[in-house]
């Protein structure tokens, strides 16, 4: 499974009540969600860049809007802004924070979004620091379908970021970090999957859904690859 997740931003802005699941625990909280317009419209995007390719995007209205673009040095140095500014609010409940997802390696595109894990100590008193999150501009999803993890999410429809939290020691890291560093070393690897992601982009129709199930079984296997790798380095 990847980083790459769906935000379908209500129609206009709204103040709720929303429920977040922790390790089969429910907690409540307050949410503000915005999106830009009520009206949604579909365009298929897509741009050439230099080796005659084309970046594709799909943008309905107030969804996420699933886009990949050329490498942009800017996401490492959008990284370490965010880094100093969680370690600044949460770093008493942080071990380590990665820049991970296709942003962290140089010479891939990507979605545009910065993907981060912690490692944490303790989910359990991360999850004490919700408001924090908020803050911060955060909206807690809970484990969203990983088990064990700790999911937050910016930016609605035009996602900037995403927090992948962990205990420390949960595979889940090691996994992500290897295949990060795999397509790093890989060039090949890295063509391939970029080649793959844009044109998914281009025929998503803006589900993320089909997005992330078209990279799934590629992901998978180079993951597993990735890991053999790391393991022999």
């Amino acid at each position: 499974m990847v980083f790459e997740t769906s935000c379908t931003a209500p129609s206009e802005v709204t103040k709720t009540v929303g429920e977040m699941h922790f390790n089969g625990k429910t907690s409540t909280a307050k949410l503000e969600m915005t999106s830009a317009s009520a009206e949604e419209s579909i365009n298929i995007k897509s741009t050439l860049v230099g080796n005659g390719k084309y970046i594709g995007a799909c943008d309905k209205g107030g969804a996420m809007i699933v886009e990949v673009v050329p490498y942009r040095l800017e996401w490492r140095k959008d990284f370490e802004i965010e880094k100093e500014v969680l370690i600044k609010y949460l770093g008493g409940h942080i071990s380590e924070i990665h820049h991970i997802g296709s942003t962290s390696v140089i010479g891939l595109a990507a979605k545009p979004i910065i993907d981060i894990i912690l490692e944490v100590p303790s989910l359990i008193k991360l999850d004490s620091e919700l408001n924090v999150f908020q803050v911060l501009g955060y909206e807690a999803m809970g484990e969203f379908g990983i088990r064990g993890r700790r999911y937050y999410r910016k930016g609605g429809g035009n996602r900037t970021h995403q927090i992948h939290a962990f205990e420390v020691g949960d595979a889940n890291i090691d996994r992500h970090i290897a295949f990060r560093d795999y397509l790093a070393a890989h060039p090949a690897v890295r063509l391939e999957y970029q080649d793959l992601k844009i044109q998914l982009a281009k025929e998503c129709e803006n589900d993320i859904d089909q997005y992330c199930t078209g990279k799934d079984s590629f992901v998978k296997h180079h993951e597993a690859k990735a890991l053999q790798w790391v393991a022999k380095v």
